[in-house]
């Protein structure tokens, strides 16, 4: 619910494996602004959120991975956004 307000949500995807979630954006404004927003500020029961850029689905494979790193993660920094 709490990323509603930045924009259409196209898909989103729990992956309980790894504690996270995938979060679509229907336009790159809407998830720019969403990842602005709540960069080191969500905090959900009691848990900060790491907000990050996941790769696509049209990643995956083409460097004969799955899209994710040695860690599991496939997620690379947001632009503009302190590391």
């Amino acid at each position: 619910n709490n990323f509603y307000q930045y924009g259409e949500i196209r898909t989103i995807t729990l992956v309980q494996r790894q504690q996270c979630a995938f979060i679509q954006f229907a336009t790159r404004q809407g998830a720019e602004l969403a990842a602005e927003k709540t960069f080191n500020k969500l905090i959900i029961n009691g848990r900060r959120l790491a907000v990050k850029w996941g790769r696509s689905q049209a990643a995956k494979g083409k460097d004969g991975k799955d899209g994710f790193d040695e860690m599991g993660t496939g997620l690379e920094p947001v632009p503009g956004l302190p590391t």
